[in-house]
């Protein structure tokens, strides 16, 4: 699982996939395009978290994958929750 310390907000990661000319397009390749952008640290590490060799076919399967992973983040519970409820 990704899990982010700073969260990306899903418009402006969605922003970033609205300048995407060119696919396939790897997650090194959204990294250094969000850089070229200068996009906010929150969206370069959303992009950072994924393998390198991670590859977007398309726009829709870029947008999905994304939403996924944002979804799941948000969804998710603090680490200090997960430990605190193994304790009880």
């Amino acid at each position: 699982m990704i899990i982010l310390d700073t969260k990306a907000k899903l418009t402006d990661l969605q922003h970033l996939i609205d300048k995407v000319d060119d696919y396939p397009i790897s997650a090194r390749q959204l990294t250094g395009l969000a850089k070229k952008e200068g996009a906010g640290s929150e969206i370069v590490d959303f992009y950072k978290a994924f393998p390198d060799n991670a590859c977007f076919t398309n726009r829709e399967d870029l947008l999905a994958r994304t939403e996924q992973v944002e979804i799941m983040e948000t969804e998710s519970p603090p680490a200090e929750d997960v430990v605190h409820g193994a304790e009880d």
